[in-house]
């Protein structure tokens, strides 16, 4: 009788215990938007949400300041040529999502980016020029590698 009750009093906190993060502790899987991201290049830091994971860098929503919390009259769709980033750190996800010294990531890696984005399936080219225009643009901004 003593060894069913230490049994069902271990089984019941095991169950009743998570360990690590979960969806209900992420932010971005409560939202439709992407991960925040900041990203360092060699002339300037950027901080925003990631759009989409492209073939040859992010596409991030930032500001001219670099802020992610700007008006929404100053926010800039831009891509981030991966040739071009020196650090990256996304919110509330680890090493595994990190990209430096202008290497682009691996498969993996650009798999799990893309997973957080938040067009993972791409962005149409309508939906681009949708996104654009909100921001004022005509084309999508760059950085300088």
């Amino acid at each position: 009788m003593k060894r069913v009750l230490i049994v069902l009093l271990v089984a019941t906190c095991a169950a009743a215990c998570s360990y690590g993060l979960t969806t209900e502790k992420l932010r971005h899987t409560s939202s439709p938007r992407g991960v925040t991201a900041r990203i360092t290049t060699s002339s300037t830091e950027f901080r925003g949400e990631l759009v989409q994971v492209q073939d040859a860098g992010l596409l991030i929503l930032t500001s001219s300041r670099g802020s992610d919390r700007a008006p929404e009259h100053e926010r800039l769709l831009r891509v981030v040529p991966f040739g071009a980033i020196r650090s990256t750190a996304f919110e509330q996800l680890g090493y595994a999502y990190h990209i430096s010294d202008g290497r682009p990531p691996n498969a993996q890696t650009r798999e799990r980016l893309r997973l957080v984005s938040r067009f993972p399936y791409g962005l149409a080219p309508e939906l681009l020029k949708q996104l654009l225009d909100s921001c004022g643009q005509a084309a999508v901004a760059g950085v300088q590698p």
